[in-house]
């Protein structure tokens, strides 16, 4: 039982001893007003504290939603952050594919391109041939001939039918024209 019932059972006790005690009565009768007070004191404490917890409730309550709101808040923000990351990351994935195909692209061209070349370079001394055997053929019918003068043409400081441009010739020992013959031929 709590203080509170235990009151009013007080209070019934003295009223029904009230009877049996004439000289008592002021006695009992101010043991009941103050009984009555002390317990409407307590009364209006007990609402006083139901008042401050159902405050504290709504307070609670009301807290209690905001940092639910608050939450959502953050978690929409997480879900944000990770749908730009994840996005940052497909196109970085993208772009790591492209300059992969790029490097494996580019050797490949240039194995291409240095193939062709090394063909048609090959090439080139046919073709030339192929042109000056298809020049010589209308003017004289003779392979003897022509294969002379491929050999000369080949052979000569300055080609006829070859364009000519003048190279360097590399120095392999051979004796300068000032020097006199006798410093080669002291040889043994």
């Amino acid at each position: 039982m709590t203080r509170g019932t235990i009151s009013p059972f007080i209070l019934l006790a003295v009223l029904a001893a009230l009877p049996g005690c004439p000289d008592g009565d002021d006695r009992v009768a101010e043991l009941a007003i103050q009984a009555a007070d002390r317990q409407a004191a307590q009364n209006q404490e007990l609402a006083t504290l139901n008042r401050e917890v159902a405050q504290a409730t709504k307070q609670l309550v009301t807290s209690t939603g905001q940092a639910r709101v608050e939450f959502v808040e953050l978690q929409r923000d997480l879900q944000r952050q990770q749908s730009d990351v994840s996005q940052q990351l497909t196109n970085l994935e993208t772009e790591r594919r492209s300059i992969a195909t790029t490097r494996m692209r580019e050797p490949l061209i240039a194995a291409v391109l240095t193939g062709i070349a090394s063909l048609l370079i090959a090439c080139l001394p046919l073709a030339l041939a192929a042109f000056l055997l298809g020049r010589h053929r209308n003017d004289t019918a003779d392979p003897v001939a022509l294969g002379e003068l491929l050999i000369e043409e080949f052979a000569s400081e300055r080609p006829a039918l070859l364009p000519w441009q003048p190279q360097a010739q590399p120095q392999l020992g051979i004796n300068a024209p000032n020097e006199p013959e006798s410093a080669s031929s002291s040889t043994p």
